[in-house]
């Protein structure tokens, strides 16, 4: 899980992380949580991050599952 990728996709996205938090049927604690490696994040919630953010597969993967 590439942790500094992840969090740059979000910063340069211009969204606020409580959006992304709501968008993804979060709380911003979890999102927080999942974005600093303090728990792990499940497959429903990477699908809809990729989808929100509107990841390439390339993207998906080098912050997933590099």
């Amino acid at each position: 899980m590439d942790y500094k990728l992840l969090n740059k996709v979000i910063d340069d996205s211009g969204l606020k992380r409580s959006f992304i938090a709501k968008e993804m049927g979060l709380s911003p604690k979890i999102l927080h949580d999942r974005t600093a490696g303090v728990s792990e994040w499940k497959v429903k919630e990477m699908i809809a991050f990729t989808n929100l953010m509107n990841l390439k597969k390339k993207v998906r993967d080098d912050i997933f599952f590099s």
